[in-house]
């Protein structure tokens, strides 16, 4: 009969909501997964955001995109990314197992989980902040100041990268260990050509 079918067919979807603990409480581990899919989806933006960066000053998105829109797309991921990051910390509140509270997610090193590893994450997250705060204060600190603090995007980009391996639960598996070599490897490749052309 129909619904029959349709209990088979949700039976995998109510296994997994049994499995993760919905509805939520703080014992549920769907609140880790939460805040590894928030932290997952602010990595690629920093990635996408750190890339779009080297495409314009190497002048090769330049030609082709009006000045425009490639400014704002770059300023708009950088924005997700802040938006993201910060989903993937406060998430973690409600997550009983380790027991993180604001002081943890605020103050490099002090978290009950991986703290060196979780503390770059969280100075990854401030870099960007002032990153982004400089698309909105360019014309009063000068041109030469701007680019000099924008180098510091791929200080902020390393510090993600090392904190999504070294504190990611699933660094191991094969799709993550895949996105984060490739991702830190396009990130490499667009640096050198940046530099040497």
């Amino acid at each position: 009969s129909i619904e029959s079918g349709c209990s088979t067919a949700l039976a995998p979807l109510s296994n997994q909501t049994q499995l993760m603990g919905l509805p939520l409480s703080g014992e549920t581990s769907a609140y880790w997964y939460m805040a590894r899919a928030g932290g997952m989806v602010a990595y690629l933006l920093m990635w996408f955001s750190t890339v779009w960066g080297l495409l314009l000053s190497s002048k090769v998105a330049a030609k082709r995109i009006p000045s425009a829109l490639t400014y704002g797309v770059h300023e708009f991921a950088s924005i997700l990314t802040i938006i993201f990051a910060a989903l993937h910390a406060v998430v973690l509140l409600g997550d009983s197992y380790i027991n993180f509270n604001v002081f943890h997610l605020l103050v490099p090193f002090t978290s009950p989980y991986e703290p060196l590893w979780a503390g770059l994450g969280t100075i990854a997250l401030y870099l960007c902040v002032a990153l982004t705060a400089s698309f909105y204060t360019r014309k009063y600190i000068g041109r030469r100041v701007w680019r000099m603090l924008h180098s510091l995007t791929f200080v902020a980009y390393l510090l993600a990268l090392l904190h999504g391996i070294t504190a990611g639960s699933d660094s191991g598996l094969i799709v993550p260990a895949f996105l984060y070599w490739g991702t830190g490897l396009t990130v490499m490749f667009l640096v050198y050509y940046r530099l040497f052309t």
